[in-house]
């Protein structure tokens, strides 16, 4: 993704540093002041923030940094309600400051830097960064610019035509106007999978991987250790059937049917038993 932003023109860049206030920063008085508190998921209320009034700042930036449209990154990731990097569109210029990373679309479409903030708030994002990230997955919540722009991405200018791409661009527009709901998160997931081009194996184990994710906080990791319910075994048999049916459809002559025992809700086990059959798949919950 790093090498597409830069083809783009625009990278993603660390936010101003006030420190000491050695610098000349009087250009970016009167400008929105952002800070990391102040994103949403994919909402940003810019007529609700301070101006910036210092003269100086240790790391002032370049005033291109804080063009519009931006696309700003929290630093850390936050549980809502699935551990995801926050961000949003800003349709105005605006100062960052650090805790948050932006890159400017000044030079791009509109539309591409909402179909990199969709792909930055998917599950597929949270995977990735659980897998790859310096921090994030070693009990630090948080993401680096660069385990960001290092995430695989299609090309972000030819995907943001009709199809997926403009799935997710769809999705993201309304998010600004809207908090997304649960149905709305796993929408997003996969419209952003079908961009992707994942195959049925893949998204189970992506989604498994925004689960373990959400281990990283004390309500994820309670919520592990809950009983599952009859919901939770029929995903666990279909993606286990679905992984064996590549193998008989060799032959097509092998199955398996998996049973599910409905044991009360307070049983010490939970059991689902896979019997191997002399019948052609696709197998049988």
């Amino acid at each position: 993704m790093g090498v597409q932003l830069r083809d783009l023109g625009t990278q993603l860049r660390a936010g101003l540093t006030f420190g000491n206030r050695s610098r000349d920063a009087k250009f970016l008085k009167g400008l929105p002041l952002v800070r990391k508190d102040d994103i949403g998921p994919f909402s940003l209320s810019i007529h609700e923030l301070p101006a910036f009034r210092d003269d100086g700042a240790e790391r002032p930036k370049n005033r291109e940094h804080f063009r519009a449209p931006l696309l700003l990154v929290s630093e850390f990731l936050r549980q809502v309600p699935s551990p995801r990097l926050v961000l949003a569109i800003a349709q105005r210029d605006i100062v960052f400051t650090s805790g948050t990373f932006g890159a400017s679309f000044a030079h791009a479409q509109l539309e591409i830097a909402y179909l990199v903030a969709g792909i930055l708030g998917s599950a597929l994002a949270s995977w990735f960064l659980l897998m790859t990230g310096s921090a994030f997955g070693l009990w630090m919540r948080r993401a680096r610019p660069r385990d960001i722009v290092a995430m695989p991405a299609p090309a972000l200018d030819k995907s943001a035509g009709p199809g997926a791409g403009q799935r997710v661009i769809q999705l993201v527009g309304e998010f600004h106007g809207r908090p997304p709901s649960s149905a709305d998160w796993n929408a997003l997931d996969e419209a952003v999978f079908d961009l992707y081009g994942m195959d049925s194996e893949d998204r189970i184990i992506i989604r498994d991987g925004l689960l373990r994710a959400g281990w990283q906080w004390q309500e994820g990791r309670s919520r592990s250790v809950e009983p599952v319910g009859v919901n939770e075994l029929q995903t666990y048999a279909r993606g286990f059937l679905t992984s064996m049916d590549a193998w008989f459809s060799a032959t097509e002559r092998m199955r398996m049917r998996a049973k599910i025992y409905d044991f009360p809700e307070d049983a010490t086990y939970r059991v689902v038993r896979f019997v191997l059959e002399e019948r052609s798949c696709p197998s049988v919950i």
